[in-house]
């Protein structure tokens, strides 16, 4: 499903029944328009065209990711926000590139390759990218998140059940890369809730862990300031004393990570091993990138009032500063470490896991399993 939209005007570009949709919609306005799903700044379209970027968000409640373009409208000549909508079995972790996209979702990968330029029958504009499924590795619900591609283009992921780095096998669910030294047994037990990973220079290099526990769902009893980041190259804990680390991500040559507890996005000083804040953002945060050399992209999900999220120092940070936490993401400035735009979901979706920004691509389309390319040989 695809929408076109401006301030004005929402066009669907797949039949879709409205009525079905009005429950899922109902927002505090309580007409059911379908603009209450999300909101955004004027402005965030023509820093998608002048970045030449497009985002892609996965939202696991939901069972939905969204590709986030612009086009131009040549009716009246003004650029407008272009979403694709594509329905996924709890799709979490994301990595994306202009020729390829790999989705995590529960215990599968999924691999997408663009197969070029796709043309929109229904109203204006094309697709510049349209990604299609070419191969996936399937297993049990090892509860999937984040994915890194190594510089062969090798994908590995995390298993938060099974607390450990996965890479595809020609013969098992899964083959074990790498598992934290504290864990005794891979075992499907979510011990230390190993969530996040990254590369740097080619190669898979560090992870974010809740805790460092070695008992089924340790991790829920020692959610806050027991957080660590792991580098797996040099063997060591690089950063502890986190409240539910999310995200890390090499970029600029820093380390970034975003710390979901608190709401906290920052950097981690890898020579006295601290956590080092920059910026708070009303959110539990989960999902991080980075646009060219001046901007990153943080998502975040609302406080769900659930059981993971109780007790945790984002309540009071909220109360502080005298915000609810927001289902959405933030344009962030590297340089002045500012927000410049803000994207906010509403009701259903009140949380993202992660946002990836594809650079080059301006306006993605990602197809549903049940539609079909092929190609011709004349």
């Amino acid at each position: 499903m695809s929408i076109t939209v401006d301030l004005e005007k929402i066009l669907f570009e797949n039949p879709i029944d409205i009525e079905s949709m009005k429950p899922l919609t109902k927002t505090e306005d309580g007409d059911g328009d379908l603009r209450n799903l999300f909101n955004y700044n004027p402005e965030f379209i023509q820093w998608l065209v002048d970045n030449n970027t497009s985002l892609v968000v996965s939202s696991y409640k939901t069972a939905t990711i969204y590709a986030i373009g612009s086009l131009k409208d040549p009716r009246d000549n003004q650029n407008k926000l272009s979403m694709w909508v594509s329905s996924f079995n709890r799709p979490m972790g994301l990595h994306t590139s202009p020729h390829r996209i790999w989705i995590s979702s529960s215990g599968n990968l999924w691999k997408y390759d663009n197969v070029g330029q796709q043309p929109d029958k229904e109203n204006f504009g094309d697709f510049d990218a349209s990604y299609i499924p070419t191969m996936a590795y399937f297993s049990n619900d090892i509860d999937a998140h984040d994915i890194c591609v190594d510089k062969h283009g090798n994908p590995y992921y995390c298993s938060a059940t099974f607390c450990c780095i996965c890479v595809p096998s020609q013969t098992h669910s899964f083959r074990v890369f790498w598992k934290p030294p504290w864990i005794s047994k891979v075992a499907p037990e979510d011990r230390c809730h190993l969530n996040g990973l990254c590369s740097r220079d080619g190669e898979p290099r560090y992870v974010s862990c809740i805790c460092m526990g070695d008992a089924k769902n340790s991790w829920r009893d020692n959610r806050v300031g027991r957080g660590v980041i792991y580098d797996i190259k040099e063997n060591r804990v690089v950063c502890k004393n986190i409240t539910m680390p999310h995200s890390p991500r090499w970029a600029h040559g820093k380390l970034w990570i975003l710390e979901a507890g608190t709401g906290w996005l920052g950097t981690v000083n890898l020579e006295k091993g601290i956590f080092e804040k920059l910026l708070w953002i009303p959110g539990y945060l989960r999902g991080l990138c980075f646009v060219g050399d001046k901007y990153m992209v943080v998502g975040s999900s609302e406080d769900r009032h659930e059981s993971t999220f109780k007790n945790l120092p984002l309540g009071e940070e909220l109360k502080k500063n005298g915000k609810e936490a927001i289902c959405g993401f933030f344009v962030v400035n590297l340089r002045t470490m500012k927000i410049e735009h803000t994207f906010q979901f509403f009701s259903p979706i009140n949380e993202l896991y992660d946002v990836c920004s594809v650079e080059g691509i301006t306006r993605p389309k990602i197809e549903q399993l049940n539609n079909v390319a092929y190609e011709e040989t004349v």
